[in-house]
């Protein structure tokens, strides 16, 4: 495995002295570390359901040795969308590699330190994303700096480049959560160091290919597109040198790529990861009454958009990478340079074609898969492109190195690093969010992905929605709803409809609503108050969405109990029509199955003393209506927040757990 020795290029021509050079790409590296590392040990774990699918594997793999994810998706803090039914189990969509390979990391963790990912998930979290995220990228960007320091003339150009590249792009985003990418650009870059040494330095140590080799295969594995690129490093080794690249690059490839259909295999039964059924009945399926989110997707994933206006968002809209990351415009330029031959003499050359190439290819790709419109989800940036950033970097070399002196291009290049790291550091705390971009074109109304809810027809307005039927025998009459108060007492309301009665020959229908209170004694409930009310409603009025002073038929009583009569019907005390909320299921123990709901919602400021101003605060109502239950609802929630401070002051919340004829 000795190196032969080849004629290289001359040293770096920048006139500052090597060690001037290195002590400021490490003063930039650790200020890329700083801001990295801070962003591990702040932020909390699990931020979205792309990572808990992968930390489920992971957890799944040591603690039960499966890769079933029932259990653990059982917790509703741990629940993902990003799961499949197989075979009456659940599973990540994700493939299982790099679960794998994070499972044997958390045994290491578990082993030395005794932490648990469920009991301890903040300090284990941490620990992993610290040793599988944060090292790396470290590396790399120590690697990059070397590739830079031997082949960019300028020191303007390495400084560019070395700060874009640990500042300024979504790779320093995503290294505080569990994902594939930053994991393929890091490989991607241990590939791009022992490949340049051979072919643009004439290297030929045996090492290096089989680095090559093996990172190569590990960025495909990481990001199936990137499936061209291993090929791609593959020729380019090959016609450097055939033994080698047979002998060396080949075999130490094959590693990650056994590991790769292993793991698929023990995981899914055959030769495909799961999300290449994507569309098919392992992602379309109803469990417990729940179907699942990808039979119904929402918002940015329910794929509305035209091929043309996606590519557009993509490239320069509310995701565009020149939109968010203007500093890739300057790799755009220097693809337009290399076509009119400024490349001629560059020893990088073929790796500019290269990443060119794979940047056409993989967008493409994705342009191709409309059913998969959805920007990546809900997240930061075009995170399917994040892996090919090496490659927009050392393209800019060439340019930045010719035209770094010009004005006009220092006045660009300042103002596209300020933006493209404002871009890059503002979503640190959570990169599973929308970009920056997205927000602003929402609050201009340029854009919107939100579904509008199901309109309720007729208005709502009062806490339940219906009456029962009474031409059906066989229907409930009445329904009980359970909360527990803070002190742990037991509440209940039962709702019971009493059938029709004739006054003033009029038909009117006798609703009952009764509440209780209890205090538990070890198991039994001791009766602490019981309060009754009758009230005889107009069906018609109130099936045409009445407010209760309109279908309410009252005594001749004073004022302010008729307002307490309608005040309990609307379960406020002020007269609103209730706001349409979205589709939601609620288990209980009604039966097995999760009820399908949807959700509606009214608030408003109250002056408990008309005469004091601070002595007002804001009651939300919410209710979950369902119409497979007496009454209409399922569920009830009283929520009273500070007028000013919007704190959460108390919540009372009634759930059904009972019904009958």
């Amino acid at each position: 495995m000795s190196e032969t020795a080849i004629p290289t290029l001359p040293n770096n021509t920048s006139n500052k002295p090597v060690a001037y050079r290195w002590v400021i790409f490490l003063l930039l590296i650790v200020i890329s570390a700083g801001i990295s590392g801070t962003g591990i040990l702040t932020n909390t774990p699990h931020l979205s359901a792309n990572d808990r699918s992968r930390w489920s594997t992971v957890w799944s793999l040591v603690e039960r040795g499966t890769y079933q994810i029932d259990e653990i998706d059982a917790n509703p803090q741990w629940q993902t969308i990003d799961k499949v039914r197989h075979e009456d189990h659940f599973y990540s969509t994700k493939p299982a590699l790099l679960p794998t390979m994070v499972a044997g990391v958390y045994w290491g963790v578990k082993k030395t330190t005794g932490l648990n990912l469920l009991k301890n998930t903040t300090a284990v979290v941490r620990i992993i994303l610290l040793l599988i995220n944060w090292v790396p990228m470290i590396i790399a960007l120590i690697l990059l700096a070397k590739i830079l320091d031997r082949h960019a003339k300028k020191m303007s150009t390495q400084v560019f480049i070395l700060t874009a590249a640990g500042s300024a792009t979504f790779l320093t985003t995503f290294l505080v959560t569990l994902n594939n990418h930053t994991v393929a650009a890091t490989c991607l870059v241990f590939t791009l160091y022992p490949t340049i040494k051979i072919v643009a330095e004439g290297k030929r140590s045996a090492w290096y290919f089989i680095c090559a080799g093996f990172f190569a295969m590990l960025t495909c594995t990481s990001e199936l597109p990137a499936a061209l690129f291993g090929l791609a490093i593959f020729i380019v080794l090959f016609l450097q040198d055939r033994k080698r690249t047979l002998c060396y690059f080949a075999p130490a490839a094959i590693i990650p790529l056994v590991g790769f259909f292993i793991t698929t295999y023990l995981s899914t039964g055959g030769w495909k990861p799961f999300y290449m059924y994507y569309g098919t009945e392992k992602y379309r399926y109803i469990y417990k009454g729940v179907p699942s989110y990808w039979m119904n997707p929402s918002g940015i994933d329910a794929n509305l958009e035209s091929p043309p206006v996606y590519a557009m968002h993509c490239l320069i809209g509310h995701h565009g990478i020149f939109s968010l990351s203007p500093i890739f415009l300057l790799t755009i330029a220097a693809w337009v340079g290399g076509m009119l031959k400024q490349w001629k003499n560059d020893k990088l050359r073929p790796f500019y074609w290269m990443g060119l190439g794979l940047t056409v290819a993989v967008f493409a790709f994705y342009m191709t898969r409309t059913g998969n419109y959805n920007y990546g989800g809900n997240t930061c940036g075009l995170r399917w492109m994040f892996w090919l950033i090496p490659f927009w970097l050392l393209t800019m070399i060439p340019l930045l190195d010719k035209w770094e002196s010009k004005r006009w291009l220092q006045i660009f290049v300042a103002v596209a690093l300020l933006v493209s790291m404002f871009s890059a550091l503002s979503p640190m705390k959570n990169p599973w969010r929308p970009p920056w971009l997205y927000n602003l074109m929402t609050d201009w109304k340029w854009i919107n992905y939100r579904k509008p809810h199901p309109p309720l027809v007729p208005k709502l307005t009062t806490w339940f929605r219906s009456l029962p039927d009474l031409s059906d025998k066989n229907s409930y009459r009445w329904i009980e709803l359970r909360s527990i108060t803070p002190e742990g007492n037991i509440q209940r309301i039962r709702i019971t409809d009493k059938g029709q009665t004739t006054e003033n020959k009029q038909t009117l229908r006798r609703v009952e609503i009764k509440q209780t209170s209890f205090r538990l004694q070890g198991k039994k409930e001791i009766l602490l108050a019981t309060v009754t009310k009758e009230f005889k409603i107009d069906e018609k009025l109130f099936n045409e969405g009445k407010f209760p002073n309109e279908f309410l038929m009252t005594p001749a009583t004073s004022k302010t109990e008729k307002e307490a009569a309608f005040a309990a019907l609307r379960g406020l005390p002020f007269r609103k029509a209730y706001n349409a909320g979205p589709i939601r299921y609620i288990k209980t123990n009604l039966q097995e199955d999760s009820f399908r709901c949807q959700q509606a919602s009214v608030g408003n400021l109250f002056h408990s003393n008309p005469k004091v101003w601070e002595e007002r605060s804001r009651l939300r109502r919410d209710v979950w209506l369902c119409k497979d239950v007496p009454f209409g609802v399922l569920k009830t929630r009283l929520t009273v927040y500070h007028h000013k401070t919007k704190n959460v002051i108390s919540v009372q919340e009634f759930v059904a757990d009972k019904w009958g004829k």
